[in-house]
């Protein structure tokens, strides 16, 4: 029976050894293996921080766009301001230098390129025309009127 235990312990002993060793592999692998067990979360954190760098770059882009739209329709929308006002300008100010002054029932606007405005500058010029004959015939009506009492 002395030999079945001995048997028994030798071989409890040699299956501690072997799993031992084995062990002791096992975590050799594993630590030659330990550089490889880190990459997928490696390329994770790098295609987190990738992304992350796009996202910013495409809400910068989307900003710059938006601004860059926002400055050309104002630089347009004031290059316009100034064509029209310039011409409505112009004929305001002529406007009221004949409600100052009589004697600028003469004047006449010059036509501009744009249609619209052509039609208010030609009513206007047919305005100024028909007042300056009509005040003429009244001047010319009172000078007679004033020599028949005169008489």
């Amino acid at each position: 029976m002395r030999r079945v235990y001995i048997y028994a312990t030798t071989g409890y002993f040699i299956f501690l050894v072997v799993a031992i060793a084995s062990l002791f592999v096992v975590s050799i692998f594993a630590l030659s293996f330990n550089p490889f067990t880190h990459i997928p979360t490696s390329l994770g954190a790098k295609l987190i921080y990738s992304l992350e760098q796009l996202s910013d770059k495409t809400r910068l882009m989307i900003i710059g766009i938006f601004l860059g739209c926002m400055f050309t329709f104002l630089g347009i929308g004031a290059y316009l301001l100034e064509l029209f006002s310039k011409n409505l300008n112009l004929l305001t100010h002529n406007m009221n230098n004949i409600i100052q002054d009589e004697s600028q029932l003469k004047y006449s606007l010059k036509e501009s390129p744009y249609h619209d405005l052509n039609l208010v500058i030609q009513s206007f010029n047919a305005m100024t025309f028909t007042l300056n004959n009509s005040l003429n015939q009244l001047k010319h009506e009172l000078d007679f009127k004033n020599t028949a009492l005169s008489n």
